[in-house]
Formats: structure tokens, C-alpha cells, sequence
């Protein structure tokens, strides 16, 4: 993965900010490759992407690409895209810690792209 800051991130600080504090689960997972499209990025494992992001006011939206529905109060909007993958949308203000809860859901993402 690339350490230079996508153009679409770097035009906002609360996006830059948010993004800053992905960045080390990114390379920690591996593998990983940025695809910048417009309006949003998807990252890249595998053969498709495991996670889109958009930028938002106060940060970013996360589509987090999951076989399965997310359901709590953090969970924006879920669609059924295919047969069997969901598009989980989550918001991730700045300022936010990246808990284990959401490194959880990204990490699945991950591994469901590798397998």
C-alpha cells in the first residue's frame, strides 16, 4: 500500500484525519492496494474490494463488504448486493478511535476477499 495520501483525502482535514488513523490497520492487514475512483476510494485485496470510503463533513463513511448484515446503532445503511455479499455502511468521524469492534468488521472484510 502506497504511503502517499489519496487526492481525495487530502482535500479535507477531518477526511485526512479519519484516514490517518486507518492507514496502520491497512498495512497491517497486507495486500492492500488503493484504487481512487470518483468520489471515493476502494481498497483492494484479492480479487475485489473489501472496503470503500467516502468523505464525508466529519470524516469518512466506510462500506465495509461482508457476507453477512451488521446490525447496531452504528450501522448507517446495509444493502444485499449480490447473492451473498452485503455493502455495510459505517461513519467514522474524525477524532474517532479505531475500537475492535470496527478493526474487527474490516479485518473480516479482508480475509473474505482472500479466501
Amino acid at each position: 500500500m502506497s504511503a502517499a495520501l489519496p487526492e481525495l483525502i487530502a482535500e479535507s482535514e477531518t477526511a485526512t484525519e479519519a484516514y490517518e488513523r486507518l492507514m496502520p490497520l491497512f498495512e497491517e492487514l497486507g495486500g492492500v492496494k488503493v484504487q481512487e475512483k470518483k468520489g471515493s476510494l476502494l481498497l483492494v485485496s484479492g480479487a475485489a474490494a473489501f472496503l470503500g470510503i467516502q468523505t464525508r463533513k466529519e470524516g469518512l463513511r466506510l462500506i465495509i463488504v461482508l457476507a453477512r448484515t451488521l446490525e447496531g446503532p452504528r450501522i448507517v445503511k446495509t444493502e444485499q448486493v449480490s447473492k451473498a455479499r452485503f455493502h455495510n455502511e459505517v461513519n467514522f468521524p474524525a477524532g474517532q478511535k479505531l475500537d475492535s469492534e470496527l478493526r474487527g468488521w474490516i479485518a473480516e472484510a479482508h480475509r473474505l476477499q482472500n479466501t
